[in-house]
């Protein structure tokens, strides 16, 4: 895995593995043009979490792999051509996002990642266990390690403490006793 890889603790407690590297990546649909080949995409993404105000990119999901694959400048196998690529983001502590940001950063995503769509989540507004995909998802980009690092371990605390939970109202709705 080398010098690309940062670990990270899953909610099992295993180590695990993120794509964190700095080489120029491809475009996902193959092309070669666009703003992915001209200033890569690691530095596109770090420049829109600075203009947003974000600590963390996250991508998650069916094509999580190919779009950290493109970050880290892999050759990538697009498994899922006709998906959306679903997307993480951690806001700086009391920043929040306004609906024609959230427009404006999809739009700079979908753009940037050249696929036909992007799902934008923003991490303090989604459920606990949306939120432990999210994190447990490919780390694209950070703004402030220390900051996502605390973050992650709450989102997993969190996620932990509602286990039991959840697994109760999915054995409710299994079994026809709640919705």
């Amino acid at each position: 895995m080398g010098d690309r890889h940062r670990s990270g603790i899953g909610l099992s407690g295993h180590l695990r593995h993120r794509a964190s590297a700095s080489s120029s990546p491809l475009p996902l649909t193959g092309g070669g043009g666009g703003e992915a080949a001209r200033g890569g995409v690691r530095s596109a993404l770090s420049d829109l979490a600075c203009r947003y105000g974000l600590v963390a990119i996250y991508s998650f999901g069916s094509r999580a792999g190919e779009v950290a694959a493109q970050v880290a400048g892999e050759a990538i196998e697009i498994i899922h051509p006709g998906s959306d690529v679903d997307i993480g983001v951690l806001p700086a502590p009391g920043r929040r996002l306004t609906a024609a940001e959230r427009a404006d950063l999809t739009v700079a995503l979908e753009d940037l990642l050249e696929v036909g769509r992007v799902d934008l989540v923003v991490l303090p507004e989604a459920p606990p266990f949306l939120a432990l995909d999210i994190v447990r998802g490919e780390l694209l980009c950070t703004t402030d390690p220390v900051a996502e690092a605390e973050y992650q371990l709450y989102v997993l605390r969190r996620a932990g403490d509602l286990a039991p939970f959840e697994r109760q109202r999915r054995q409710m709705i299994l079994a026809g006793e709640a919705y």
